[in-house]
């Protein structure tokens, strides 16, 4: 079964992607964080989901077909997408299929996905909370 959850633009327009054949569209679930959990992977694009996605230690393709144009006339990155993607980069569909199969490439990105995590979730230690009041209070962490 694929889970299907669409941008909250396109949630808003009649621009839906067609769903049968095991696609589900989630896009009116109410909380992402449920989805997550019951996924098993990620096909995302330029979503920020990407940070908090990759606390799960799951696996994700990045589907980006118009990544040239998104970098260079609409919106840009802070950092090079390509190379701090912590899995396949792709901008064919019909390479999706087989490698939501075949999770061969998972053990390849393995480097590069923990280096994500270290990069942009290195605070996830479950002392977040008690670091920001020891901040506000004047404690050492």
């Amino acid at each position: 079964v694929v889970l299907q959850r669409s941008h909250h633009s396109v949630a808003r327009s009649d621009q839906r992607h067609g769903t049968g054949g095991g696609v589900v569209d989630v896009t009116d679930h109410p909380e992402i964080n449920d989805l997550v959990l019951a996924s098993d992977l990620a096909i995302l694009d330029y979503s920020s989901l990407r940070f908090d996605y990759a606390i799960t230690g799951k696996p994700m393709v990045f589907f980006v077909p118009d990544l040239e144009k998104y970098e260079q006339e609409l919106r840009g990155f802070l950092f090079p997408f390509e190379e701090s993607a912590p899995g396949p980069v792709v901008r064919d569909s019909s390479e999706l299929p087989a490698l939501v199969r075949d999770r061969s490439w998972v053990a390849e990105h393995a480097d590069a996905y923990a280096a994500f995590n270290e990069r942009f979730n290195r605070f996830h230690d479950g002392r977040a909370a008690a670091r920001v009041v020891d901040g506000l209070l004047g404690w050492d962490a």
